[in-house]
């Protein structure tokens, strides 16, 4: 499955990581650097395995580790409606 924000979801720099605003909801989330690179590869669609990538690259963690937390961030995100996923 490939993710995107939707486009009610307005992302900008917070320090080190990022500052979403659900336009819709009027509701703020704050990401650290893991969050944020993931939502950044999320910006142009992504896959479990292209973020879990993206993560390997920037930061010192195993494929197997993160594959798990990835899959648990992108689940989080999901239920806050802040992406929406296309087969």
């Amino acid at each position: 499955m490939i993710y995107r924000p939707k486009p009610d979801c307005m992302a900008c720099a917070y320090g080190d990581g990022l500052a979403i605003l659900d336009m819709k909801t009027n509701t703020y989330f704050s990401l650290d650097p893991v969050g944020a690179t993931i939502w950044n590869a999320l910006s142009n669609g992504a896959d479990i395995d292209t973020l879990v990538a993206a993560v390997v690259t920037e930061f010192d963690v195993s494929p197997e580790i993160c594959t798990a937390d990835v899959e648990t961030f992108v689940s989080t995100l999901m239920d806050e409606s802040l992406l929406q996923g296309a087969a």
